[in-house]
């Protein structure tokens, strides 16, 4: 039993750092450091090789020894090489009579064991003496090379030092006690395979961390993560399927039962935890933490971005947010434009309705104007250092915003991402900011490319209508051309019967005509009309007058509102809420109601509209109720009332916002800055 756990162990070490060549050859990076490490992993793995091949014979060789030996200076030569960059232990080296000494010593236990396993000098009793020097300058070259190394660089080569530094304290312990005892512990012998195969990985950690050695081994980290939970598993299940067997073995007529009762719990529990979000993740993180230099991996990152953002079936404010959330596992999150001097919501998930912390918005604002990523957290703690000034009091109550990100471009890209807790990592550290850095300027890109888009499509409607308007003022000149051709020759023709009857034909042909052109034509016109004086309270109670003739008739309360003068195009701002109060009526059955009031504030003069009639859907008023050329009347609207409603206002620098819900009704509160008075 003994034998065949030796050689188990011994295989298994064989097959790991055979791997591990595979590993750094595959590896793009060509270096010197990979010819040295390829060395003595393939040294370390003949050894185990060979022990193993010999366990299984039954007969263990003197040859055994001098691969033994072998692995040792290749391992010697991979922590020389480490240890020669530094020019200070050199001069050491030569000044220190010690060290010397040990060197030389170190490379005449190397001759000696040579020489004797080749039979050129028959020095067999001194072969434990020959190893245990070799074990001690390894742990003498593992000891220079810690105390050497900066203590901020420790963290790349303490893998190693543990490592092959447990492999040479089990050979000191081995090898000095075959001196002392003139004959090798076969229980020892053993032992050695399971302790090169546990230093394995911690010396593939360090070839991934050492930088200088130039060396990028990539190992999927979901290929590490996945066969990492098999590993456990298959443990797990081999620890309980012995305990299972001692149960049935202690017990007496109860253990059969006992025994497979332990064996279904065991299964409960392992399926348990293999399904544990908490265990995963935490599992994820330090498979992160302790195996990779970078704590994302940036190649899956940039795939899944772009799979994300490829998505056609939601809106692109939409995939925006998803984009900067997935990467950070963040639940909550919202995405917010500046327009203006007021913030939009353009998509949010499981965040409030319309989210109430005004610092947040404060915040924000000075995120774009810095360039910053705000960590709420370090705010509340205090011992954040930023370039603008903020209120710790005012951030208190604030819990489910944790991070404010920035999206800002050229053309005057200018949002903010809101996102909650990480569940990615434990903790938000540097790397976590560059990566939302990077993805924040990829996302100004992309909604700058819908925003531009939308502006594209926009223009291309009009260039439409425009040629739409060529044919109907060509359509309008050929109907005149008839027209003046009839008042032409009526005085000479006006008794002559045949004339007349072609009259009433080309006038019949004419209104048609004509009938066709108005169909298509607005009922108003944009031109350029001089600004005046204009009250608001006075055009809004104008234009509720004109619509009195339709139901439900406009209810208008602004009689007692204070007056409010404005600089403006006054016919232009009255089609405005004539074309609100046109689409309120039409949305609101006849038993129903449209209420027209006023209000101002120290900033804006706010007029509301108000109905229960259909009401809108959110989609609605995002994608279509201000988008020109798109009517839900058919052939009686052409879709630009709306438009140009929303551009007029934005022209005199307000702006409108709508609440509505379907089958409620619709609220269009109309904001007209105070700047804009006469």
């Amino acid at each position: 039993m003994d034998t065949w756990l030796g050689i188990i162990g011994y295989g298994l070490a064989a097959a790991a750092y055979t791997l591990f060549i595979v590993l750094i050859w595959l590896a793009k990076t060509r270096s010197q450091s990979r010819v040295f490490l390829t060395g003595a992993f393939a040294a370390t793995a003949v050894t185990a090789t060979n022990y193993a091949v010999q366990m299984y014979n039954g007969v263990i060789e003197l040859d055994a020894l001098v691969l033994d030996s072998l692995q040792t200076v290749m391992w010697g030569v991979v922590l020389a090489k480490i240890l020669l960059q530094d020019t200070a232990l050199l001069s050491h080296l030569r000044q220190n009579v010690a060290s010397s000494l040990l060197v030389a010593l170190f490379v005449l236990a190397i001759l000696g064991e040579l020489i004797t396993g080749l039979g050129v000098w028959p020095l067999q009793s001194f072969i434990p003496a020959f190893h245990l020097l070799q074990a001690v300058m390894i742990l003498w070259l593992l000891e220079q090379l810690y105390r050497r190394t900066d203590p901020g660089q420790r963290w790349m080569i303490k893998p190693l030092c543990l490592g092959i530094g447990l492999i040479y304290t089990y050979d000191l312990v081995y090898f000095s006690d075959a001196l002392l005892t003139q004959g090798f512990d076969a229980t020892l012998l053993y032992g050695r395979g399971w302790v090169a195969l546990i230093a394995a990985p911690l010396v593939l950690m360090s070839v991934r961390r050492i930088k200088y050695w130039a060396i990028r081994v990539y190992v999927s980290r979901d290929v590490i993560f996945h066969s990492t939970l098999l590993v456990a598993s298959g443990g797990y299940l081999l620890l309980m399927a012995m305990t299972g067997y001692l149960i049935r073995y202690l017990g007496g007529g109860w253990s059969n039962v006992a025994q497979y009762i332990f064996l279904s719990l065991s299964g409960v529990v392992l399926a348990t935890l293999f399904l544990s979000e908490s265990l995963r993740s935490h599992l994820k993180v330090l498979i992160a933490k302790h195996f990779y230099e970078n704590k994302y991996d940036y190649r899956e990152e940039w795939m899944r971005f772009s799979s994300i953002l490829e998505d056609s079936k939601a809106s692109a404010f939409s995939v925006a947010l998803q984009a900067m959330m997935t990467p950070f596992g963040c639940e909550k999150g919202g995405l917010y434009a500046l327009d203006g001097r007021r913030w939009v919501e353009k998509a949010q998930v499981k965040l409030p309705e319309r989210n109430t912390h005004a610092v947040l918005f404060e915040l924000a604002s000075n995120a774009l104007e810095h360039h910053w990523i705000v960590d709420i957290q370090e705010l509340q703690r205090g011992g954040a250092s930023t370039p603008f000034a903020y209120s710790r009091e005012a951030i208190t109550d604030v819990d489910d915003i944790k991070f404010i990100v920035p999206i800002f471009g050229a053309d005057n890209i200018r949002f903010v991402c809101f996102l909650s807790n990480l569940t990615s990592s434990t903790s938000f550290n540097w790397e976590d900011r560059d990566l939302m850095w990077v993805i924040s300027q990829q996302l100004a890109v992309y909604l700058e490319s819908h925003i531009n888009s939308l502006k594209i499509a926009e223009n291309q409607q009009f260039d439409a209508f425009n040629q739409m308007s060529t044919f109907l003022v060509h359509d309008l000149k050929n109907v005149l051309a008839q027209l003046e051709l009839l008042s032409k020759n009526g005085l000479k023709h006006r008794d002559n019967p045949e004339f007349i009857d072609d009259v009433f034909v080309t006038i019949d042909s004419a209104g048609s005509r004509l009938g066709k052109v108005l169909m298509h034509l607005r009922k108003h016109s944009i031109h350029e009309r001089p600004n005046e004086n204009a009250d608001v309270g006075e055009i809004v109670m104008s234009a509720c007058n004109e619509r009195m003739s339709k139901a439900p008739q406009p209810h208008c309360d602004i009689s007692g509102s204070e007056r409010f003068v404005i600089l403006a195009d006054r016919e232009r701002l009255k089609n405005v809420f004539t074309h609100l109060i046109q689409n309120a009526q039409d949305a609101t059955p006849e038993h129903g109601y449209v209420k027209v009031s006023q209000r101002a504030d120290d900033d804006y003069v706010c007029v509301h509209i108000e109905d229960n009639g259909e009401g809108m859907s959110e989609h609605f008023i995002a994608e279509r109720l201000f988008k020109p050329f798109d009517t839900t009347k058919g052939n009686a609207g052409m879709g630009i009332g709306a438009y140009d409603a929303k551009k007029f206002i934005e022209q005199l620098g307000g702006y409108i916002d709508v609440h509505s819900k379907p089958g409620v009704g619709t609220r269009f509160d109309v904001y007209i800055p105070r700047s804009t008075g006469a």
